[in-house]
């Protein structure tokens, strides 16, 4: 956001307890959804979240435009390619 870009990151929580969940939020500068917040489950199934840390990069439409965004953000950190769209698979 802090260079114009339209995004907005929402941490989802997929801690065992609240003490982590607050130690680990509290570190962090977006919003999150509530502890234990039943569509924390719902979304981890719903985007087959197998591993954690996790980013799933949704559209305006929140259609899934990057399913393994944590290693597409991590590569490209200042967001000179976003909003992250997966390369095209070339024949």
């Amino acid at each position: 956001k802090e260079k114009g870009m339209n995004v907005e990151v929402i941490f989802v929580s997929r801690d065992k307890d609240q003490v982590g969940f607050d130690a680990y939020c509290g570190e962090m500068p977006w919003v999150a959804v509530p502890f234990q917040d039943k569509r924390c489950q719902h979304w981890s199934d719903q985007f087959e979240v197998s591993g954690i840390p996790a980013i799933v990069i949704l559209d305006a439409e929140n259609s899934v435009i990057n399913s393994n965004g944590r290693l597409t953000v991590a590569a490209d950190f200042e967001g000179t390619t976003f909003p992250w769209y997966p390369p095209a698979v070339q024949d």
